[in-house]
């Protein structure tokens, strides 16, 4: 079984630097940022569950559809979820998701905010650099990819965090 769980993790890795070095091409039409977010949580339910964490919906359900590939931000979302899952692994928590219009009403927001330890300052600036990893099974390649798919869709992302006080991921993207 180990060996199995080996290559399945290279194979992670594989994926993960492919999509990194070459980006494949937008499907870009109208989309319900809800329903992107409700396909990423059914594909890491057996992982909330294993994790004993719990997610806190929190929709605006009268948002606008926006222009956006679906599983590319699917992809964006499950590496900010699987994130908050493994800081939150030992002990189980909350991941709260909450979409909104943003203070400037052209964007949108998501906001994925856990109940984890927190990130150190130092590594703050960093959780965006490709090879940037604190996981001894991790890549570095997950919030990088995330960033450039966010970046790619005209959005922004950003951190907040405090040690003892989960983290806070906030995603804006334009309607």
């Amino acid at each position: 079984i180990l060996f199995i769980d080996e290559i399945h993790r290279l194979n992670k890795v594989v994926e993960e630097l492919l999509s990194f070095a070459r980006p494949e091409e937008s499907h870009v039409e109208p989309n319900d940022i809800n329903e992107i977010i409700e396909d990423a949580l059914q594909l890491a339910k057996h992982d909330a569950s294993q994790a004993k964490i719990e997610i806190i919906r929190n929709y605006d359900k009268n948002l606008p559809n926006l222009s956006a590939d679906s599983k590319k931000l699917q992809q964006a979302f499950l590496n900010i979820i699987f994130n908050a899952f493994h800081a939150m692994k030992e002990k189980g928590g909350q991941l709260s998701i909450t979409t909104h219009l943003y203070e400037d009403p052209k964007f949108v927001e998501i906001r994925f905010q856990d109940t984890g330890p927190g990130i150190a300052p130092e590594h703050i600036t960093r959780l965006f650099d490709p090879f940037f990893t604190t996981r001894e099974d991790g890549t570095g390649l997950g919030l990088t990819i995330t960033h450039q798919i966010i970046d790619s869709h005209g959005g922004r992302i950003a951190v907040g965090s405090g040690m003892g006080k989960g983290a806070t991921f906030s995603v804006c993207l334009p309607k």
